[in-house]
């Protein structure tokens, strides 16, 4: 697979649609197949950036007049790759990285009622896999009646859900956040529980 280099504008701000101002630069080596997740991954870690408090958003500006394009899918990073591929002078493509904080912000949930708590402790004897549907199958631990998520990949993220620890927790929702690009903030938590 062939490598691609990119630049890094970041910590800066946008004035217009097709003028980010006050930036820092950094660099990236990718491959040319990268997914869109992936490429969040890369940034992030090259960047310092924690996903559990911040959401990325990338663009770039294609000619000087026209607005910033967004990267927001696997098809939108494989179009950014065919324009680096065609041109030939190197730093005239840049991704643009801005963060936001992590809200609830959609219509539809009740942040009073969601509650998601974590829990530091797992006996290795009450690992069971089940399988949710059509959905991958899902490592669990039972509590009582409940379910405890154990999987840092877990893809089904609903209200009362349990989970083995923090860490988990924040995995869970990282990849939740950026696969279907919404915001969430916690409204309060302590040790074993998480309010968003």
């Amino acid at each position: 697979m062939d490598l691609v280099t990119m630049l890094l504008r970041h910590s800066g701000e946008w004035v217009f649609e097709t003028r980010y101002d006050n930036y820092r630069v950094n660099g990236i080596v990718i491959h040319e197949k990268i997914l869109y997740l992936d490429l969040m991954k890369v940034i992030s870690t090259q960047l310092k950036i924690d996903v559990s408090l911040k959401i990325i958003h990338v663009k770039y500006i294609v000619q000087d007049n026209s607005s910033a394009l967004k990267i927001h899918n696997d098809m939108a990073v494989k179009f950014f790759l065919q324009i680096l591929k065609a041109e030939s002078i190197f730093g005239k493509y840049t991704l643009c990285i801005t963060t936001s904080d992590i809200l609830i912000d959609s219509d539809n949930i009740d942040a009073d009622d969601m509650t998601i708590e974590c829990y530091d402790f797992v006996e290795p004897s009450e690992l069971a896999v089940i399988v949710a549907g059509n959905i991958e199958s899902l490592p669990i631990v039972n509590v009582g009646v409940k379910e405890l998520i154990s999987d840092c990949y877990n893809s089904v993220v609903k209200v009362n859900q349990k989970y083995k620890n923090k860490a988990t927790l924040v995995s869970v929702m990282r990849n939740y956040v950026i696969k279907h690009m919404f915001n969430f903030r916690a409204k309060r938590f302590d040790k074993q529980r998480f309010i968003f």
